[in-house]
């Protein structure tokens, strides 16, 4: 007697046959895959070479639960599962490192901009610097040597007119000299107060300043000029109008204001005037007869800022440095600034 094990739809070989002692009754399998199987049983009939009596027992094996198809379904998901986390893991480490390293960009790009920054700033504030010194020397020539020179050519006409016995012309020239020798003393104070401010970067000091007192001291800096150039000054800011600013750059101001009417109106009128509005707003208008000043330099003082000035607005005679240096301390205080043209010219300076 033998037996088979071969898959349903397999042909036994003759190498498949296994023989099965007389004493043994039961047919065992260790283990047996998952599937279709058929247990062919053979027995000699005779001594031919086909003469077997055969026997068929079908067997279906169940697959084990790791072998079920929500079992490799699971798996699969699982690996899914298992590859996606990794990648997820992967990635968001990658992203992380990135950010680090972004951080750390971005912290080098800002301290290397802020660097650059200051270098400008530092740049800007020492070309600014400059500018205000080469402007003040500037003013020194124009405004301090032209005085100096007109005190050294009238001072030697004294010993002459004394030896004629001309003393009325002798005080006259004394007093014209005290009047420059004074107004000099002023510019120079105004200079310095001026290159406080610009360049060693001292604190602006805002305070009430009554208008008309500091008008009448500018008159009587200049009012040996009038009287030559037979000019009227007329003041008319009432005593109550107040402005809060600071006085040393107000001062400025009005000195170079009153100085470039004084020197350019001939058998005219100075006015100087104030008024209130109703948003309490100060507007200070210095005017004079004399309406020459050119186009571009109008220009110039109209425009919001000294960036917005045309090209071509550089100091001439007849509107000098100290008309720039009005538009800057305007500029610096917050006082809006214009100038309007008709029978006269007026400079509007109006106080927050």
């Amino acid at each position: 007697m033998h037996y088979a094990l071969v898959p349903e739809d397999a042909e036994a070989g003759a190498g498949d046959w296994i023989p099965v002692n007389d004493q043994e009754t039961d047919i065992r399998f260790s283990s047996l895959k998952s599937g279709k199987y058929v247990l062919l049983i053979r027995k000699a009939d005779g001594f031919g070479t086909d003469q077997y009596t055969l026997k068929k027992i079908y067997l279906n094996i169940a697959p084990l639960w790791y072998e079920t198809w929500w079992a490799i379904l699971l798996f699969i998901l699982l690996l899914f599962a298992v590859v996606y986390m990794y990648n997820f893991f992967r990635l968001r480490n990658v992203i992380r490192k990135n950010q680090k390293l972004e951080t750390l960009v971005q912290h080098r790009t800002n301290e290397l901009s802020r660097a650059m920054s200051h270098l400008e700033d530092s740049r800007e504030e020492m070309s600014k610097k400059i500018h205000v010194l080469s402007r003040l020397l500037t003013s020194m020539t124009h405004d301090i040597q032209s005085p100096l020179n007109f005190v050294g050519i009238t001072s030697s006409n004294i010993s002459p007119l004394i030896e004629a016995g001309r003393l009325p012309e002798v005080e006259k020239i004394g007093e014209m000299i005290a009047d420059s020798s004074k107004r000099m003393s002023i510019l120079l104070r105004d200079m310095l107060n001026y290159l406080r401010i610009n360049v060693y970067g001292n604190r602006l000091k805002f305070e009430d300043i009554r208008l008309r007192p500091l008008a009448e001291e500018k008159l009587d800096m200049f009012r040996n000029m009038m009287d030559v150039n037979n000019t009227t000054f007329i003041n008319n800011i009432p005593e109550e109008i107040k402005v809060n600013s600071d006085l040393q750059m107000v001062a400025i101001m009005i000195h170079n204001l009153v100085d470039n009417a004084s020197k350019y109106t001939r058998n005219g009128t100075i006015e100087i005037y104030a008024d209130i509005f109703e948003d309490h707003k100060v507007e200070l208008v210095v005017a004079n007869t004399d309406f020459g000043i050119p186009q571009h330099i109008v220009d110039m003082i109209n425009a919001p800022t000294m960036e917005d000035k045309p090209d071509s607005a550089t100091p001439t005679n007849k509107a000098g440095l100290g008309l720039l240096i009005v538009k800057e301390v305007s500029i610096m205080i917050g006082v809006s600034l214009h100038i309007t043209q008709t029978d006269q010219t007026r400079f509007h300076l109006v106080f927050n």
